[in-house]
């Protein structure tokens, strides 16, 4: 019996310390990411599924440019707590995507839109045109 009760008050407060969707981005600026390093991150709120606390981190990371070919890869992680000292974080799922930036400026991938400025073999210029669960800034100019 106590440990049920132990296992129901870590639920309970792993759900009242659940964090909020936060970003690492913000529409409409522009942003600079070298080689290699994280474009834009989000993380949406989290859920209690199961008695399991899980929260997911996903990013894009520049890879670079070939002719007017754009390489990005995307990563979604995950972690998962089923008691505030537990945490279990399994290999993160990636995916590679190109982009011919030739035909248009303006890439996205799920829910997220970026207009590409510049980019080169060292660094990629860009902003955000619109975030997961936002609507696009129609007052951001784009530009081909």
């Amino acid at each position: 019996m106590k440990t049920q009760i132990a296992g129901l008050m870590c639920a309970l407060l792993l759900a009242g310390c659940a964090p909020e969707a936060v970003k690492g981005y913000v529409v409409g600026e522009e942003a600079h990411a070298s080689m290699g390093s994280t474009m834009v991150w989000w993380s949406p709120k989290g859920e209690m599924t199961g008695g399991v606390w899980e929260q997911s981190r996903m990013e894009l990371i520049y890879s670079g440019i070939s002719g007017t070919t754009l390489k990005i890869s995307y990563r979604e992680s995950k972690e998962y707590f089923d008691t505030p000292n537990s945490r279990t974080v399994p290999q993160p799922n990636s995916l590679d995507l190109t982009y011919d930036i030739s035909t248009s400026k303006e890439i996205s991938y799920q829910d997220m839109s970026l207009l590409v400025i510049s980019a080169d073999s060292k660094e990629i210029v860009f902003k955000v045109l619109k975030g997961p669960g936002e609507m696009p800034d129609v007052q951001t100019e784009k530009t081909n």
